[in-house]
């Protein structure tokens, strides 16, 4: 029995780490990539459980089967700048970069306006180090190891700058950020010289793991325990003056949190509109608009 409670515990914290609030679609591929790993890895400590833990590694692969290609998720990844591609297949991550290249051709040609508001912002110092939350030390064998592991293995340093392949090139070639990071703090101190790639991360990464908890409330009656797996909520900015200094990013179910990624220098008045939207099934049931705006002062207080 204890065996297959270590066998199983990976599973289980990877369910809590994608159905937390922080979780983002980037943490799917990573998280998949690295369970894998860590099930195909044998012990002599495997001795009793290799059946199970073979026939559970055989499940992840044909359930997650394609992920690596999935636009969101794969797009996701590659702006996290905890990830970037080093957690794709070889044979996948050239078509992940030309999907992140498209992506950043397209909007950067719809959006040069929220690209220069965003330059304007100041560099200050990098902000994605994360002072509070230190990096655990791993159990040897564990999930953890798989993710680092793979980073040792795919890491690597080439930094170019120039135009926005350039820009995409130069920011794979830098070093990946600690994974107890936060990639909006990464984002914001790095925005001026990657202009491009952060107008991409600030879609993507709000973009949640999983559309619903990991388990309904218990008190739901049957027909609302339905309704709650089926119905969804996506958040987004619908626009507003000062658009490209917000993100949004989903925090429970039905709630989602309006972040300020780059620093803002009063006296300032800034707009945004906030989208939520409801579907059903993947149609859509309709949407929520909120506008909220944001008094800088030129005071410390």
């Amino acid at each position: 029995m204890e065996k297959v409670i270590t066998l199983l515990q990976p599973f289980d914290q990877l369910t809590r780490a994608i159905s937390s609030a922080e979780a983002t679609a980037a943490d799917v591929i990573p998280g998949v990539v690295s369970l894998t790993r860590l099930l195909a890895k044998t012990d002599e400590s495997d001795k009793g459980v290799q059946t199970a833990k073979h026939t559970l590694l055989e499940a992840v692969c044909k359930r997650f089967d394609g992920v690596q290609t999935e636009p969101l998720y794969a797009i996701a990844t590659m702006v996290d700048a905890r990830y970037k591609d080093r957690y794709f297949d070889p044979d996948k991550k050239e078509g992940a970069r030309n999907m992140l290249l498209k992506v950043v051709d397209e909007m950067a040609s719809v959006g040069s306006d929220q690209q220069e508001e965003a330059a304007g912002a100041s560099a200050g110092d990098p902000g994605w180090e994360d002072q509070d939350h230190p990096p655990k030390k791993a159990r040897a064998g564990s999930l953890l190891d798989m993710y680092q592991e793979i980073i040792t293995e795919n890491d690597v340093t080439n930094p170019t700058t120039g135009d926005l392949a350039l820009q995409v090139h130069a920011y794979l070639g830098e070093a990946t950020i600690p994974k107890t990071a936060c990639p909006f703090k990464y984002w914001s101190s790095t925005q001026i010289r990657f202009p491009a790639l952060a107008q991409v991360a600030r879609k993507y990464l709000t973009a949640p793991c999983t559309s619903i908890d990991s388990a309904p409330p218990a008190s739901c009656s049957g027909c609302r325990r339905l309704e709650y797996w089926v119905t969804r909520y996506a958040f987004g900015l619908a626009g507003g003056r000062g658009r490209g200094h917000f993100s949004v990013q989903r925090s429970g179910r039905q709630t989602g949190t309006l972040l300020l990624v780059t620093p803002i220098k009063g006296p300032a008045a800034l707009e945004a509109e906030v989208e939520m939207s409801e579907l059903e099934h993947n149609s859509l049931l309709g949407r929520y608009l909120t506008k909220v705006t944001l008094f800088v002062s030129p005071y410390e207080f």
